[in-house]
């Protein structure tokens, strides 16, 4: 079981949540690497980008509207923010994750 799945859904793990759905997961992030750092994830376990299927459109969707309110508080806030998502080698754990960023580094990766 991935870390996602085992902390995240599961609730294993208590974390500042930004949005809660019965599809979509939003919190703080519990090691940032920026002074505001958020990510959302699917509760339904979905690998990555590259994987998604036809089912999946109605949580990509709810997954981008949340990602677009969230950047409008950020670049209300930071003047700009960053969003993205890993595939593959790129991936810290292999399992869907957006998250956005703004504001100072606060650590190294």
């Amino acid at each position: 079981m991935d870390w996602y799945c085992e902390n995240i859904i599961q609730g294993n793990l208590d974390v500042n949540k930004v949005y809660e759905s019965d599809t979509v997961v939003a919190f703080w992030h519990t090691k940032p690497f920026w002074e505001c750092h958020i990510v959302a994830v699917p509760r339904k376990h979905i690998i990555s980008m590259a994987s998604l299927e036809l089912d999946d459109v109605d949580v990509i969707t709810e997954i981008m509207v949340l990602m677009s309110k969230l950047a409008k508080e950020f670049e209300n806030k930071y003047v700009g923010c960053h969003i993205g998502t890993n595939v593959g080698s790129h991936q810290s754990t292999k399992y869907l994750h957006w998250y956005i960023y703004a504001g100072e580094r606060i650590r190294e990766g």
